[in-house]
């Protein structure tokens, strides 16, 4: 029921009247409420936006989230709309407006960024600096938005995120300030990926941290772990083949609908493209394929609300009087007449 709920949410966003509107105001609203926040916690109510870990003892940034890596993921996401509003803002027309709009995508941006290197979460910046070339490439450069580039670059994307963190291509990994290993990732992946489930369909949905298994994950990884840090695997165990290849089969055909959209207006659908690129690599050593996740959310949002060829936006519509009315002339016509007939 959750996870119906989540898609409940992204139609809520989808099925307004103005589709693209009603998204940009609500990761706008969020930011301005999330970010901020987060910044003054941070600095002046230690007690609530740090937290500090149980082994070590040392300090993590958390804002308003409960973690270091909830509060990355959230910038990343914040980040990608402001990096898109700001390019589109800069776009448009002079004006007040546009200084105004600069000035603030300007400030969320420089904020967002702030977090992200404070909260040291490395997959969330390395998402956000793949989307963001996204939005840049496909925004700025008409090149870019030709359907061969656009299948380059997305592609070049993941592969890159992949090579750096399964086979730690060109030392990427220790750049961005991390153990070969992904902090102990591909320990767990191993022990979790050697328990006896059934391959097919998987332990059951969401089942597989459960009980013993949880108990022997844990023994043998010697961390308090409850997830496997790989979305891929993590819907492995979970659902199996089966749920693989559906995931598969949603990534590619959202994929696909994103890219027939950016054809037809780049500047607009660049940022279901980065969000979808965003949420592959994300999941790459996270696992946020699952119910209430963000990534999650943004991801279906994505996928659902690519806008079909037929769709008409009612904010352009231009309504045309009917067959049989009246044209204006012949209504000031009658009105003169009227006035007329009146005075006399």
């Amino acid at each position: 029921m959750k996870l119906v709920g989540d898609l409940g949410m992204v139609l809520i966003v989808t099925t307004d009247i103005d589709p693209s509107a009603a998204f940009d105001r609500l990761i706008t609203r969020v930011g301005f409420l999330i970010v901020p926040i987060s910044i003054l916690f941070i600095r002046y109510y230690p007690e609530l936006g740090r937290s500090y870990e149980g082994w070590s003892g040392a300090m993590r940034w958390t804002g308003i989230t409960t973690n270091k890596n909830t509060l990355g993921l959230i910038c990343m996401l914040i980040g990608l709309h402001t990096l898109w509003r700001g390019i589109r803002a800069f776009r448009s027309s002079k004006g007040k407006s546009r200084i105004r709009a600069l000035t603030a995508t300007g400030v969320m941006l420089t904020m967002v960024v702030y977090l992200l290197h404070a909260a040291n979460s490395a997959t969330s910046t390395s998402c956000f600096i793949l989307g963001g070339a996204l939005i840049v490439a496909i925004s700025s450069f008409p090149l870019a938005r030709k359907p061969l580039m656009v299948h380059l670059l997305a592609v070049g994307a993941v592969s890159l995120a992949a090579s750096a963190a399964f086979f730690n291509l060109a030392g990427l990994v220790e750049q961005l300030g991390r153990n070969p290993d992904l902090t102990g990732r591909a320990e767990i992946w191993s022990i979790v990926l050697g328990q006896p489930v059934n391959r097919l369909f998987g332990a059951g949905y969401e089942s597989f941290w459960l009980g013993e298994r949880l108990t022997t994950i844990q023994r043998l990884s010697g961390q308090y772990v409850n997830q496997s840090h790989d979305g891929y695997i993590e819907v492995l165990v979970n659902l199996g083949w089966v749920g693989v290849a559906l995931l598969a089969l949603a990534i590619l055909a959202g994929y696909k609908k994103i890219h027939r959209a950016i054809y037809q207006d780049p500047g607009a659908n660049c940022i279901r493209l980065a969000y979808l690129v965003a949420a592959v690599v994300y999941n790459f050593t996270e696992a946020s394929f699952k119910m209430l996740s963000p990534v999650w959310i943004c991801f279906v949002w994505a996928i659902v609300s690519v806008p079909s060829a037929s769709r008409v936006n009612v904010s352009r519509v231009k309504v045309s009087p009917a067959r049989n009315s009246p044209s204006p002339n012949s209504i000031v016509v009658l009105a003169d007449a009227g006035k007329a007939w009146g005075d006399k």
